[in-house]
């Protein structure tokens, strides 16, 4: 995937942009918003729905209107006047040059495909600005390395501006407003709020283990980053007292009860290489983290295998005591039909 800056391709991409939101959330309406730092507030196509239940609003700026990018502003709220971002995304104005000082950009996949990303840099929380080594570290699920002109930068792929965007998109600005609130709670404290975004000190790996269950970038795949936060989202409404839901750098969700983790959960978003590897991984987490009773599952996007591969695959699975999760969105099921709530690692 590759960083696009020749004028043809970003206006291609931006318009490209504002097609699929009118064809996901209808035609736009000109809305009035107010938005932190040196941007001044300003009346902006703006178009409005629902995103996995809950509210979702986008407004994109005109090109050539601000002096030196097109903002592209999300919100988890319904749309009204003067309402602020969760987060705003810029892409640099089209003049043939790189522009790394904006936070955001269009990339396009080798099938031609635009995304739209974030480079982590400029997460506001007045009076506070998470550093960028802190964005990465938060989103260390999501990045993933582009062309970048002259050298790889690791980016945020905030969705493929394909149909799917807005559920993309939105699952991000739930992963972002994650980092503002324990930024806040925290007054800006490094060390408070990575500590509670993840696990202590005692809970990290040996060196040894992270080298022998990590995989290489080129598995990686953009699904993965909004399929953990949704599932985050649903474990946490209907986990019960004494639990929470946590991960780090190498686990991806856990179900921690006391000190050990209930249920631990492996994001994939293919079969194949990816399945063995997720094997591996929650067999080596479960003798670091877990417990005797400690329930494993892997976890793939819907759309990743058909209905018989899903079956073969969770029969599989099953007899190596491991569960498959299926989810698309906010909707998780097991290979087999059941619902999340009816696992018996939630009662």
């Amino acid at each position: 995937m590759r960083i696009v800056f020749e004028p043809m391709e970003v206006r291609k991409g931006l318009r490209q942009l504002r097609v699929t939101l009118v064809a996901a959330l209808g035609e736009p309406t000109l809305e009035h918003w107010s938005f932190p730092g040196a941007s001044q507030d300003d009346r902006l196509p703006t178009w409005s729905g629902t995103a996995e239940g809950s509210p979702f609003t986008i407004a994109i700026g005109d090109e050539g209107r601000w002096t030196s990018r097109t903002p592209v502003l999300l919100a988890r709220e319904e749309s009204y006047s003067g309402m602020t971002p969760v987060v705003e995304i810029n892409v640099p104005v089209a003049d043939g040059r790189i522009n790394r000082k904006v936070n955001g950009c269009l990339c396009m996949d080798d099938n031609g495909d635009f995304f739209l990303v974030h480079r982590g840099t400029r997460f506001t929380v007045t009076p506070y600005v998470v550093t960028k080594a802190s964005v990465h570290k938060h989103f260390a699920k999501w990045l993933t390395l582009v062309d970048d002109g002259d050298e790889e930068s690791p980016v945020i792929p905030v969705g493929p501006i394909v149909q799917g965007f807005v559920e993309h998109a939105s699952a991000f600005a739930d992963a972002v407003a994650i980092l503002k609130q324990t930024w806040a709670e925290s007054q800006g404290n490094v060390e408070v709020a990575e500590a509670a975004l993840g696990w202590s000190e005692d809970l990290n790996f040996p060196d040894v283990i992270e080298r022998s269950t990590s995989e290489s970038r080129g598995l990686f795949e953009y699904r993965h980053g909004p399929l953990q936060t949704n599932l985050m989202a649903v474990l946490r409404q209907l986990l019960p007292s004494g639990c929470r839901v946590v991960r780090n750098q190498r686990i991806d969700l856990g179900i921690l009860r006391g000190t050990s983790l209930d249920a631990i959960f492996e994001v994939k978003t293919g079969l194949g290489h990816q399945i063995y590897c997720a094997i591996g991984q929650l067999l080596c987490y479960k003798a670091q983290f877990g417990h005797a009773a400690t329930r494993l599952i892997v976890v793939l996007p819907s759309e990743a295998c058909s209905k018989g591969e899903a079956t073969a695959t969770g029969q599989l699975l099953q007899k190596l005591g491991i569960d498959l999760l299926m989810g698309r969105g906010q909707k998780f099921r097991t290979w087999d039909g059941s619902h999340l709530r009816q696992l018996p690692y939630l009662s």
